[in-house]
Formats: C-alpha cells, sequence, structure tokens
C-alpha cells in the first residue's frame, strides 16, 4: 500500500495505537485528547510535509519559541497524567488493603499499568518533559512496584479461591488444575514463587488428586456396607491404583499417602 505522507511504519503504528485509545474515552474527552494529539502529530512531523529546499534558519528559531509558548500547556499535561496515575494508585492500594482482589480491581490495575508509559505523551515540545523527569519517574516506579505487590497478592487470593470450588466432575478438575499451573507459572516467571505459595498451591493440587481414589472409597463403603468383602477390597485396591496414578500427576515430588489418609472431599 503507497502512503502518502511517506511517514515510518513505526510511527504510523504508534499513531493508530493512541487513535484507539482515544476512541475508547467519554466523547468530552477523547475530543480533547484528539486536538492535542493530532497538534501533536502536526508538529513533529512537520519536516515530512514540506521539501528540505523551505527550510531555512528561521524554522529552527520558531520552533524554540513554540517550546517556550507551549510549555506551560505541556507542564499542565504532565501534571494532569501524574494526578491520574497517582489517583489509580491510591484507589488500588486501597482495595488491596480492603482484600478486594476481583474483576474490578484487575482491570484497574491493568489500566494503571498500560497508563505508566503514557505520561507527557501529548505534549508538544521537550522542554517540559525533560525538566519534570525526575517527578514522572517517581510516580512510574511507584505505579509499577505497587503492580508487583497487587500481583503477588492477587495470586494468594486466587489460590484460596481454588479450595471453595466444589470437585463433581472431571471437568472441574481440569479447571482448578488449569488455574494453579497459571499461579505457579505467573509467579515463576517473576521470580516470586516463595516456600508460602508452593505449600498453597500443593495443598490445592492435593485435593485434585484424592478426586477419584475418594469416589472409589464412596463405593467401598457400599459394598462394605452389603457385605460384600471381596467387591470392597477390589474397589480398595482400584482406589490405590487411582490415588497412585493421580498423585504423580499433580504432585510430582511428593510422596503417595495411603488410602487410611484420604481426607474429607469437599
Amino acid at each position: 500500500m503507497k502512503r502518502r505522507l511517506g511517514l515510518p511504519r513505526v510511527d504510523l503504528e504508534a499513531y493508530l495505537e493512541k487513535v484507539r485509545r482515544i476512541s475508547r474515552m467519554e466523547p468530552e474527552d477523547a475530543l480533547s485528547e484528539l486536538d492535542e494529539f493530532l497538534w501533536a502529530v502536526l508538529k513533529s512531523q512537520n519536516a515530512y510535509l514540506v521539501d528540505d529546499e523551505d527550510l531555512d534558519d528561521s524554522e529552527s528559531d520558531a520552533e524554540e519559541e513554540d517550546d517556550d509558548k507551549y510549555y506551560d500547556d505541556d507542564k499542565v499535561r504532565i501534571l494532569r497524567d501524574i494526578r491520574d496515575l497517582e489517583a489509580s494508585i491510591a484507589e488500588l492500594r486501597s482495595r488491596i488493603q480492603r482484600g478486594a482482589f476481583d474483576s474490578d480491581s484487575d482491570a484497574l490495575e491493568e489500566e494503571m499499568s498500560s497508563n505508566i508509559g503514557d505520561i507527557g505523551e501529548f505534549c508538544i515540545g521537550p522542554k517540559a518533559l525533560e525538566e519534570m523527569e525526575g517527578d514522572i519517574q517517581v510516580v512510574q516506579a511507584a505505579a509499577r512496584d505497587l503492580a508487583t505487590e497487587y500481583n503477588l497478592m492477587r495470586c494468594s487470593s486466587r489460590i484460596e479461591a481454588t479450595y471453595q470450588v466444589v470437585l463433581n466432575n472431571t471437568n472441574t478438575i481440569a479447571r482448578v488444575a488449569k488455574e494453579l499451573d497459571e499461579i505457579e507459572e505467573f509467579l515463576k516467571e517473576r521470580i516470586a514463587l516463595t516456600e508460602e505459595h508452593r505449600a498453597a498451591i500443593a495443598k490445592g493440587r492435593q485435593r485434585l488428586a484424592w478426586y477419584r481414589a475418594r469416589r472409589k472409597l464412596d463405593e467401598v463403603e457400599l459394598a462394605e456396607a452389603a457385605g460384600n468383602r471381596a467387591k470392597a477390597d477390589r474397589l480398595r485396591k482400584e482406589a490405590q491404583v487411582m490415588l497412585k496414578q493421580d498423585w504423580r500427576r499433580y504432585l510430582l515430588s511428593m510422596p503417595v499417602p495411603l488410602l487410611d489418609d484420604c481426607p474429607e472431599l469437599t
């Protein structure tokens, strides 16, 4: 596809992403951001829209004047972005303190993390950004640290939530196993898998490993109640085989327990 402006592809992709982000805003906010964005694009890409022979030293002087002229506006934009990010930090920290690890908090953390690099993205000149670089880095670091804290605590909450899932079929077993695997992988990638996490994940997997054997032991009780000793012995052996298979599937490094140690299945 021939591009009339001749802009670099990487610039076009960046502009496209910003336009998509603006399209998700409320109408009034979107109009304001679009106006600033278009002006920033026209300023930053001016060199692509004119011939080299039309440029002279006066343009450099004009650009310096524009930097000074728009410095105050750029500073306002940066302060607004910092304020918005600080508000997200405060809200997420409050949710963490309340133990509110839910979909709304997940969405807040995701939005906050995606906005960390957006401070000053609509600034026209570099002067305000350079002057406020220290303030920007401070709030960005705070947001990143809080996002890490939230995700680690969210993992603990997700693990505990698997304990409350009623295990009643193989589909449920598979879903819980996948959830525990994803949590463990997430923590490993961030080098944050503590012994407490390992123990909690192992506890969740033990429930899965006991599922089939516990169901088979229910059949053993029925056979014994009916006085069918031979059937009860056969079913018990089947339960031991199932437990061994599933224990190795979910808990590779842990020794297989005895059937007599079977917990109550929830």
